[in-house]
């Protein structure tokens, strides 16, 4: 055979045929976890956390007090029963958990703490407060029994500070991991996995008056002693940004953002985040405007839910009980696999039901726990009914569309060299210039 056509070949399986063949789907087997009829769970994905088989969730079911309390539930436990692991989390907005611990924040008009419950015994939580000096929290992650957070400064004398706590040290004693002086500026929440500590923020040198973006990443192995390494983010010839981040979620070697990539608004992902000399840039899903939305990221999957609502990150002490309004765009559960080349696969795993609106979404260990509202009105009656619930589904990967993977040409679920023939064969039939049956290679 000829060198060229033997290289040509050659070349058309490298490019052609390394394509993932898989789509990611639920597993189609839902099950509501909050069964009881009183419960009305928070369901904005910063307003409950999924680890492991551990669920927690914000709770408003108190009609009396209208005082906030935090649940938990096992996946595994199929008779779902509830663990109320705090009766007076007063103004809780978000929570976090990494399976043994639980965090979130209270507050009232005279105090700001970070609550962390200790579910070792899950029948008897044991609670603990982190006290807060500044007015209000910007982020938290609790990962590996540690839990960092953010204190917004005022942004002239009180600069903001990240911290973190060893929650196996019975002091709780705070470390800080950056002290951010007044001409950087963190925009993105923080995250947490293992021992490395992830923000996104923007630069000012005062002395060359140019800006810079970047990514941190904080090695807390020796949580007394951090090191930070900082890693500028491309930039054009004339200074502009590539890349912008509003938020973002690390797992394993992805960073996946939520922001804008040469000037288009989408998610995208970073392989090797840590490692910028072998950053790996790649677009997951491309949207046609700025939309707001909260990531969750468990290697190898990613989650979201887009609508048409704009979900409040979480702020602190601001974070005053977020209404939840029905949108009119019900939404969709977008699910994303990350393969350890770099590459991507993304899919609609879910779309609203009727009369349900998709709010947050989570993933952990190949399990996705998702919040939704329902709302009916009868028109005649002028009645309503609305109520909350988490739902949970197993991913699965598909196969067998081509709008996955070119390369599966016989819809078998696999690429191999059956597929390579029929291209052969296909490639030979269309070898006519201006062959009005074939359409770039393929035969109609």
């Amino acid at each position: 055979m000829n060198r060229s056509i033997c290289r040509f070949i050659l070349l058309f399986i490298v490019i052609y045929f390394t394509a993932p063949a898989f789509a990611l789907r639920l597993a189609g087997n839902p099950a509501e976890l909050t069964t009881d009829p009183r419960a009305y769970p928070h369901t904005i994905a910063d307003e409950f956390d999924f680890s492991g088989r551990l669920v927690v969730w914000i709770d408003s079911r108190d009609d009396v007090n209208y005082v906030p309390r935090v649940y938990a539930a096992r996946l595994n436990d199929n008779s779902h029963t509830e663990y109320l692991i705090d009766v007076n989390a007063f103004n809780a907005s978000a929570v976090r958990t990494d399976g043994v611990y639980i965090a979130y924040f209270v507050w009232n008009e005279s105090m700001l703490a970070l609550r962390i419950a200790d579910i070792t015994d899950i029948n008897n939580p044991v609670i603990k407060e982190i006290e807060i000096a500044a007015s209000y929290v910007d982020s938290f992650e609790v990962d590996n029994g540690v839990v960092v957070f953010k204190e917004n400064g005022d942004g002239y004398s009180i600069p903001s500070v990240i911290s973190a706590v060893s929650l196996s040290d019975p002091f709780l004693t705070k470390h800080t991991v950056k002290e951010f002086p007044f001409n950087d500026y963190s925009y993105t929440n923080i995250s947490l996995d293992s021992n490395r500590v992830i923000w996104s923020g923007e630069y000012y040198d005062d002395v060359n008056y140019l800006y810079s973006n970047y990514i941190d990443v904080a090695d807390i192995t020796d949580i007394a002693n951090p090191v930070v390494a900082r890693n500028s983010l491309p930039q054009t010839q004339t200074g502009g940004y590539i890349v912008w981040i509003n938020a973002l979620a690390v797992s394993d070697d992805w960073l996946i953002a939520r922001g804008s990539y040469n000037d288009t608004d989408c998610v995208f992902g970073v392989h090797n985040y840590y490692d910028p000399q072998n950053w790996s840039f790649t677009m997951i899903r491309q949207m046609d405007s700025y939309k707001e939305f909260i990531l969750r990221v468990d290697a190898p999957y990613a989650v979201w839910v887009e609508n048409d609502m704009q979900h409040p990150e979480f702020t602190g002490r601001q974070m005053q009980t977020q209404s939840q309004s029905v949108s009119s765009e019900q939404g969709i559960i977008v699910g994303a696999v990350l393969f350890d080349n770099g590459k991507t696969v993304t899919s609609i795993i879910k779309t609203s039901d009727q009369n349900w609106t998709l709010m947050g979404a989570a993933v952990s260990g190949g399990k996705v726990v998702w919040g939704a509202d329902y709302f009916y009105a009868d028109p005649e009656t002028e009645s309503a009914e609305e109520y909350r619930d988490l739902f949970t589904d197993t991913l699965e990967l598909e196969c067998g569309d081509r709008g996955y993977s070119l390369a599966d040409l016989n819809r078998d679920c696999k690429v191999d060299f059956a597929d390579f023939a029929i291209m052969s064969e296909r490639w030979l039939v269309c070898t006519l210039p201006n062959d009005e049956i074939c359409i770039d290679g393929e035969v109609y």
